[in-house]
């Protein structure tokens, strides 16, 4: 899922599907996470452009100011930042096999948009890997 900024590219592909909210990115971003902290089935993996951190307000006023209520509408949640190119590859490659809902915000700032992978609640990588050294282990046998 992509909440993403105006002026973010529609993808004409597969895979993908786009909403357009009357709202901004912080806003959008505390909505998801509400509802998604009602799940126990799934956990989002968030993810921003590295650029935005140096988006100058001279060039983008408001920018501090979305910077402070993106932190809050996270609700703690940590963000791997990747450089937009790579975000963007990666949205390319995961509509290849997943569906992924693009949602267009009003939000006129460059390198804002949010990303978030969703991967299982009950399900990490260390319990993933313990069951996988188990089925080696008795494939070994």
């Amino acid at each position: 899922m992509v909440v993403a900024e105006a002026a973010f590219p529609i993808h004409s592909r597969r895979g993908l599907s786009v909403v357009q909210l009357n709202g901004e990115i912080p806003d959008v971003v505390d909505a998801v996470e509400r509802v998604i902290e009602e799940k126990s089935h799934v956990k989002p993996r968030l993810y921003v452009a590295t650029e935005a951190a140096s988006v100058p307000y001279d060039y983008a006023p408001g920018i501090k100011n979305y910077r402070d209520q993106l932190e809050e509408a996270l609700h703690g949640r940590e963000t791997v930042q990747l450089d937009h190119a790579m975000l963007m590859r990666m949205l390319n490659d995961a509509s290849k096999t997943y569906r992924v809902l693009v949602i267009k915000t009003r939000s006129a700032l460059p390198y804002t948009s949010v990303f978030m992978e969703l991967g299982s609640g009950y399900w990490d990588a260390e319990s993933e890997s313990a069951l996988r050294e188990v089925i080696d282990n008795e494939n070994l046998r």
